[in-house]
This record gives structure tokens, sequence and C-alpha cells, in this order.
């Protein structure tokens, strides 16, 4: 079984350099790192796929603005971009008739690696709640910029 290696940037595209991994019987490995940019032909080509309660890795291809956009797989229309390097918790509107919203948690992970779960929205997790407790008036409400 081997140890991971020391830690390189993935930073700048077409640098080039070396790690090293130790292995059983106090061996160490060379690997060489080059850092190449990648792009799909087709948009389909670039979405990824994840089951439910799985987990698998996300290499970006640009890590400038960092955003990403989810959708169900059913579906062709994403959510909203959101940041998937800064620490925070949100709901996107997903525009599905049994499944309008997704929650979202990005988590800073050590080795400064940030873990984008997904979860069930669940009535209350709106980002604004409003409760009318008058007893027998209904109110109306609309946000400012939609009048």
């Amino acid at each position: 079984m081997s140890e991971w290696s020391e830690g390189f940037s993935l930073d700048v595209i077409k640098s080039t350099g070396m790690a090293s991994c130790k292995v059983a019987n106090d061996r160490t490995y060379m690997i060489e790192i080059e850092v190449t940019e990648a792009q799909s032909d087709t948009e389909e080509e670039q979405w990824r796929s994840v089951k439910p309660e799985e987990i698998i890795p996300f290499w970006p291809r640009n890590m400038e603005g960092a955003v990403m956009c989810v959708r169900y797989t059913h579906n062709r229309i994403s959510s909203t971009a959101f940041s998937f390097t800064q620490k925070h918790r949100t709901l996107l509107y997903m525009n599905d008739e049994e499944r309008p919203a997704l929650q979202v948690e990005v988590i800073a992970t050590d080795f400064d690696g940030f873990r984008v779960v997904f979860g069930d929205y669940k009535i209350g997790d709106a980002p604004v709640l409003l409760v009318n407790c008058l007893k027998y008036l209904p109110i109306g409400f609309c946000q400012a910029t939609d009048m």
C-alpha cells in the first residue's frame, strides 16, 4: 500500500514537475506531473453524472471563477451557478415539479480541497421563510424588483 505524495500545484497550465510517493519496503517512486488543459467538443460531454449516494472526484478545467451548475439528469434545465471554492450552504431552484430545489453545502477540507454535498430539499429549507401570524387576514407579497 502506498501513501499520498507530497502536495503539488495545479494552478498553472502546461507546467511540469515531479512528485514522490513512498510505498512498502522503503521504496520511493518519482512521478512526473504535467498540468494540461482539456476541453470537450459538445455541451453534453461537459456534464458528468453522480449516482445517488455516490462520491466521485472532480478535477476542474478552470479554477478562474470556480463556479459550477447542476441539473437533474432527466432535465436539461440547469441551476444558477454557485462557487465551489468558498464555504457556504445554499438552496438552488431546480425548476422541477417533483423536486423544486436542491440543497448544496460546500465544505473546506484538509489540504486546501473542497467537498460539495447535495441534499434533498425539505419544506422550510427555503432561503427566506414567510410566516403569517395574522389570525384572519391573508397577505400578498412580491419582491420589490418584480413590481
